[in-house]
């Protein structure tokens, strides 16, 4: 290729340019007079074989190198990613010219789970720092990457020189100013500096994470705690890159920050917490079983004598692989929660809990003390009420008694009455007369019912929601309006 070009630029007088820093320059070029032309990475193959190039096809070298960066892209890129634009990064003829310089200065894929894409990064930063004769160390250099990743919960993070210069990490030497806009990390746009890679900011953030937890005395700052707001679900790039970056001594340390969140009440950091350890918890050789991680997670170095409650806490999204049995939550807050291969029973307790957004719950659940002191609003109320086979709270019970009487008007004996009389509609409302222009009003605007003369006549498109309603007080369509109107 490059012969092809030195023919291109003697036979036209063409000046071509060929740089890896593509941001730096199009801020130094008139577009009207340069065509931009982007290469394609290698792919792994070609990869390899730069690699063979180097140091000889089986050398000793070659093996680790391949090696390295086989786990690297696997350490850091997820499954289902595969070809994505994070995978391609390290198929960058830069990134595979790194790996093949730190394998050259010694470099060995041996470091600790997650550690591999770390190594990189101070290889990355010690070369910047020979190439443009940096008096910042690496190690100085990647603290101040991530503390400005912090500063920004932005997907795409842009700061200025100055942000780099004067941070809690104590940043970038002064001498160094004005050679950071060249550096292999950083790229210049027109709203600033960003990072020169997507991947970078939340790999830097969980670098971060993992700082907070190694060190119980730090604080968590603004920015990271916003982060960790949005992963409260426990899914997320952030959530990703620390399930491949911590190890199974960082357990201890995600359930200390989880319950110190959850005396604070600070929702989304404990649910957060919460996830991040019991995804740990699953590389704890100490934690052979549900019924031990529930017991590591929830109530630590207690045994069962001092009580089983998990009081104050909160969750979002998917919780799985525990024994609830004989569990006690109070005063617990559960959103969007689906519950899998838990582990339930009679002794499994719900009092004074709210429940919010869906809910997934197993048949065996039916068997759980749900308290009457608990509130579950739409649709959580429909899957608890069909588990149970009962109104859930006190205000769904009414409400449902309430539906009851109105619609058991038009269903009379299994046969369906397509309108009632105005003095029908006021009988039989067991000592809840008060409440009978209440229920008509919310039947008339949901239209589950209209008034002809004297007459109230049910919506027959809705026939099939009064059967289900009157079979297994399941509630669906305008019924399920009804309903929702009653209890709000």
């Amino acid at each position: 290729m490059l012969d092809q070009l030195r023919r291109v630029c003697k036979e036209s007088e063409a000046r071509i340019l060929l740089t890896t820093r593509s941001g730096f320059w199009e801020l130094r070029v008139d577009h009207r007079d340069v065509r931009a032309i982007s290469l394609k990475p290698f792919n792994t193959q070609q990869a390899r074989g730069y690699f063979r190039s180097v140091f000889g096809q089986g050398s000793d070298q070659y093996k680790e190198a391949e090696a390295l960066h086989k786990t690297l892209r696997e350490h850091t890129v997820p499954l289902d990613h595969t070809g994505s634009v994070r995978d391609e990064v390290f198929n960058l003829p830069f990134c595979v010219r790194v790996l093949a310089d730190y394998v050259k200065d010694g470099g060995r894929g041996e470091s600790l789970e997650g550690g591999t894409f770390d190594d990189l990064l101070r290889a990355i930063c010690e070369r910047e720092r020979v190439r443009q004769h940096l008096e910042t160390p690496a190690k100085d250099q990647i603290a101040s990457f991530v503390d400005v990743a912090l500063a920004d919960a932005t997907e795409r993070p842009c700061f200025a020189l100055d942000d780099l210069l004067s941070l809690p990490s104590g940043g970038f030497r002064e001498s160094d100013r004005n050679k950071i806009r060249e550096h292999a990390l950083v790229r210049q746009s027109s709203r600033g500096l960003s990072f020169s890679y997507e991947f970078l900011a939340p790999y830097l953030r969980a670098i971060g994470v993992r700082r907070a937890l190694e060190d119980e005395h730090s604080e968590l700052q603004g920015g990271l705690i916003e982060v960790l707001e949005r992963e409260r679900d426990g899914e997320g790039e952030l959530s990703e890159n620390l399930g491949r970056m911590l190890q199974p001594k960082n357990f201890k340390a995600a359930v200390r920050r989880c319950r110190q969140a959850v005396g604070d009440r600070h929702s989304a950091l404990a649910s957060f917490f919460f996830h991040l350890a019991r995804k740990l918890s699953s590389k704890n050789e100490d934690i052979g079983s549900d019924t031990e991680r529930t017991q590591a997670l929830f109530f630590g170095e207690r045994g069962d004598a001092v009580g089983r409650d998990v009081v104050g806490w909160w969750f979002y999204g998917t919780v799985e692989n525990l024994d609830l049995t004989d569990v006690t939550f109070k005063s617990c807050n559960f959103e969007d929660v689906k519950f899998r291969r838990c582990s339930v029973n009679n002794g499994t307790v719900f009092d004074d809990c709210k429940f919010a957004g869906s809910l997934v719950l197993g048949p065996q659940w039916a068997e759980v003390d749900y308290r009457a002191n608990c509130e579950a609003e739409f649709p959580a109320d429909t899957t608890w009420e069909k588990v149970l086979r009962r109104a859930v709270g006190e205000r769904s019970a009414r409400a449902e008694m309430l539906l009851g009487i109105a619609l058991g008007k038009f269903w009379h004996g299994g046969r369906f009455l397509g309108s009632i009389g105005e003095a029908n509609w006021h009988r039989g409302w067991r000592g809840e007369a008060s409440e009978a222009s209440r229920v008509l009003t919310s039947m008339l605007k949901a239209k589950l019912i209209t008034e002809v003369r004297d007459r109230y006549v049910y919506d027959r498109t809705s026939l099939a929601d009064l059967r289900n309603f009157m079979d297994g007080r399941q509630k669906s369509g305008k019924v399920r309006l009804v309903f929702d109107d009653l209890i709000g």
